[in-house]
Formats: structure tokens, C-alpha cells, sequence
């Protein structure tokens, strides 16, 4: 009843004195990751990355700067799901920006959540996407991006096709909030489903889903270019192509 909810939520009013993030969020955040199985590099650095808290202490103004122990983040840590919802909160800031990112959320949230699970505002969503992506900056997502990119540019180098400028610069066109809510509702109904695969053509926007996917569930990916396989995870539940 309601002291049971009290409990399970006394982490998340603790993470909220922290840094000052909607209880609600966090819960919401870790709704939408429990729809994602992620694997690969960087979810292997993430819980480490999540707990961590150091600070300085500036004698001469009597405060300290750095992270508290029991903030958002470390709450995230705590489970899959909430892991997951950090990882997939890094990219997307990374990838577009704070603001954009609490819209995506909130949108992805009507799409695959139940409508009970749906407690936030865009504008809270950006809140806590902000605090967790600023939390795990050392990850280096912008490395990661940069190199996916790279190596799609040269395999088509090494297979002697010169792309057009126009189609270069198509590679790295940002995607609509839908079209990105879309990807993530597939996704995460092919990583859940054994019988579903969810397969991706196209050449416009391809940077931001590979690195995106990549990031989140390389495992689960097969990355081809021109019939040949960059990149093949243990399982090919999603297809790039």
C-alpha cells in the first residue's frame, strides 16, 4: 500500500535532495529502460560511472563542488532498467540536446510506456537528462560517435565508392523527434521479441542510428555497408544496412 511505495521510493527522495531532480522522473527514466537490453563497451562502464562521488572542498567559500554520494544517478545505477535509461539519456543529449532530449523521452514514454507510467513534463524530463548526461560525461560519447562514423566512411573508401557531398552530408542529418521515437519503439520491441527483427535501410540520418544503436545494444546488431559486415553482434535481433 502506501507505505510500501513510500519505501521503494525513499532512494529516489534521497537522489531529489541530491540534486534537486523530480522523484518521478527517475521512476519514468526507469520504466523506459527496463524496455532495453543494452550491452557492449560502454554499458560495462556504466555503473561506475553512475556511482561516483568525488568532491573538492573550497576552503574559502566554505562549500564543495563534485557529485554526492545517493544523488539521481546513483539511483539509476541501482537497476537495469535504470542503467539502461542513463545510457539511452547520454546518447540522445549528446546527440541533440537537453531540451530536445526531454521531449524524445516524453514522446517515447506515450509510445511504449503504460499511460499510469507517464508522470512527467517534457521540461522535468530535460532535468533529470541533463543531470545523469553531465554525470557520465567520462564516457566520451562524442569518441564513440566520431569513430562509428568513421568507420562507415571508410569502408566505402576502401571499396573504392566515392560518396556525393550531398549524400556525405545526408549521413550525419539529424532525425526528426519522431522518426527517432519510432526507431527506439522498434528497437526495443525487437530486443524484447525473439521472433521480431528490426531491420534499417537508408543512408540519410545513418550516423545517429548507428552510433545510437551501436551504443546501446551492439550485441544485438548486425552493421553491413555495400554487403560487406562491419560490425556482427552475438545475437541480430536489429539489421543496419
Amino acid at each position: 500500500g502506501t507505505i510500501a511505495l513510500l519505501g521503494s521510493l525513499a532512494p529516489i527522495l534521497r537522489a531529489m535532495t541530491a540534486d534537486s531532480v523530480t522523484p518521478l522522473a527517475v521512476v519514468q527514466l526507469e520504466a523506459i529502460g527496463r524496455c532495453f537490453l543494452i550491452s557492449g563497451p560502454l554499458a560495462h562502464q556504466l555503473p561506475d560511472a553512475l556511482k561516483r562521488s568525488r568532491s573538492v572542498r573550497l576552503d574559502r567559500l566554505g562549500a564543495s563542488i563534485g557529485w554526492m554520494a545517493g544523488d539521481t544517478t546513483s539511483t539509476l545505477a541501482q537497476t537495469a532498467g535504470g542503467q539502461a535509461s542513463a545510457l539511452l539519456t547520454l546518447a540522445l543529449v549528446e546527440m541533440f540536446c537537453r531540451n530536445l532530449t526531454g521531449h524524445l523521452l516524453f514522446e517515447l514514454s506515450l509510445k511504449i510506456l503504460p499511460a499510469s507510467h507517464c508522470f512527467t513534463s517534457m521540461s522535468q524530463l530535460s532535468d533529470a537528462a541533463e543531470i545523469v548526461s553531465n554525470k557520465l560525461k567520462p564516457l566520451a560519447f562524442g569518441q564513440h560517435y566520431a569513430y562509428r562514423l568513421t568507420r562507415i566512411r571508410e569502408t566505402y573508401f576502401q571499396s573504392g565508392i566515392e560518396l556525393p557531398p550531398s549524400t556525405s552530408q545526408s549521413l550525419l542529418e539529424r532525425l526528426r523527434v519522431e522518426a527517432i521515437v519510432g526507431l527506439l519503439d522498434a528497437a526495443q520491441q525487437a530486443l524484447q521479441d525473439e521472433t521480431l527483427m528490426l531491420y534499417i535501410e537508408g543512408f540519410r540520418g545513418l550516423g545517429s542510428i548507428v552510433a545510437l544503436l551501436m551504443a546501446l545494444c551492439p550485441n544485438y546488431t548486425l552493421l553491413s555497408v555495400e554487403n560487406g559486415v562491419i560490425f556482427r553482434g552475438e545475437h541480430q535481433s536489429i539489421v543496419i544496412s
